[in-house]
């Protein structure tokens, strides 16, 4: 039995779909550009979040207490890590290489410090303060970038809109039926965002100084 089937149904859908757009952005082998394949990298870790918490909400029992909360420990940590990837990538689109380095160890910090948190703390709250840094600083990086990016403003603009939107219906329930709530239109939202992303994705380039 499925304890939760839309949610988990909706949760391996966003995981294929992201897994297909990382896929399709690595095209080229080495000489994809390294925004291009920072950006993939995030999509294909959304897709492992998407698929471990798939998992987490359809099999609880088999799991048991235990390892469920390591699970779904695990599949926050890889959405913090795809989230730091995102904005790595932005930022060797945007900044030149030495800043894009500082940028990349400065994420790295982000992650350790929120992998902490979320051990010690195993809430929700953690979460969202990490994926409100990570919204902000790809907002940042896309005003610091806005001569360079003027392809590909338009589709983040919108995923980051999807992002925040799908995240008020989910920490507000909002849910259009009992066998699809909140956390289902959550996904929907999500899968719209990583669309977007994909879309502004093809269109990376490294900064050039």
């Amino acid at each position: 039995m499925i304890a939760e089937p839309a949610t988990t149904l909706t949760d391996f859908l966003l995981a294929i779909l992201a897994w297909w757009w990382a896929w399709s952005l690595r095209q080229g082998g080495l000489k994809v550009e390294r925004s291009r394949r920072f950006w993939a990298c995030g999509m294909a870790l959304q897709g492992a979040g998407a698929f471990l918490g798939g998992i987490f909400h359809g099999f609880p029992t088999p799991l048991g207490p235990e390892a469920g909360s390591l699970l779904w420990l695990l599949t926050l940590v890889l959405l913090s890590v795809a989230s730091a990837a995102f904005v790595v990538g932005l930022g060797v689109a945007v900044l030149p290489a030495r800043a894009a380095r500082i940028l990349l160890v400065a994420m790295g910090v982000k992650v350790t410090v929120y992998a902490v948190w979320i051990w010690q703390q195993n809430d929700f709250f953690p979460a969202l303060c990490d994926q409100a840094l990570g919204l902000s600083l790809l907002v940042v990086l896309l005003l610091l970038g806005r001569k360079y990016l003027r392809s590909v403003i338009p589709n983040i603009a919108l995923g980051l809109m999807a992002i925040v939107l799908g995240g008020l219906i989910q920490q507000f329930r909002f849910g259009l039926h009992e066998h699809f709530n909140h956390n289902d239109i959550y996904h929907l939202f999500g899968g719209l965002a990583l669309w977007c992303f994909f879309r502004a994705g093809r269109h990376l380039y490294d900064h050039v100084a």
